[in-house]
């Protein structure tokens, strides 16, 4: 994830990546929007219930039935909209954290340099590889070997989503 936000393998690099410290603080939560001031009104330690996070989209949030869709440019991600899944062919993002998802479920961020996203699933099939990142909110959110880290500086979710990391 050196940059997940690098395309989510890529893109999970490009969705959650997150190569920040491990052990963030509770002060974390004054960490808001991502380095291109888009999204400031949140931050990846705030639940974001009923709606997801999606950057460059009007209002930076796509409500119930949609998906955060966004299109691969280079490194990153890019053209983002707020569609339905049907109509989104390469990453579709149903959720940015566990409040998106059943209890019974994670909100796992997966891909490759053409298509992926971020859905929910149960947690022994979001494998935690390079290519499926459980996110999170919090450190709880978290296996106990884990920490909760932010996307990478410069990702497209930088300050609005986190994963799970060693």
């Amino acid at each position: 994830m050196a940059s997940l936000l690098r395309s989510l393998a890529l893109v999970c690099a490009a969705v959650v990546a997150a190569t920040a410290a491990p052990g963030c603080s509770s002060n974390d939560a004054n960490l808001g929007g991502n380095g291109r001031q888009e999204c400031a009104q949140f931050n990846w330690r705030n639940p974001t219930d009923g709606f997801v996070v999606c950057p460059g989209a009007p209002g930076c949030a796509c409500g119930a039935g949609e998906v955060c869709c966004a299109d691969p440019q280079g490194q990153t991600l890019g053209n983002p909209r707020c569609t339905g899944l049907s109509a989104c062919p390469t990453y579709a993002f149903s959720c940015d954290g566990p409040e998106d998802c059943p209890s019974s479920q994670v909100c796992c961020a997966f891909g490759n340099e053409n298509a992926g996203g971020a859905e929910c699933r149960e947690e022994k099939d979001c494998f935690f590889s390079s290519k499926e990142i459980k996110t999170c909110r919090a450190e709880t959110d978290c296996d106990g070997l884990e920490s909760c880290v932010p996307a990478d500086p410069g990702a497209y979710f930088e300050g609005v989503m986190a994963r799970c990391s060693l």
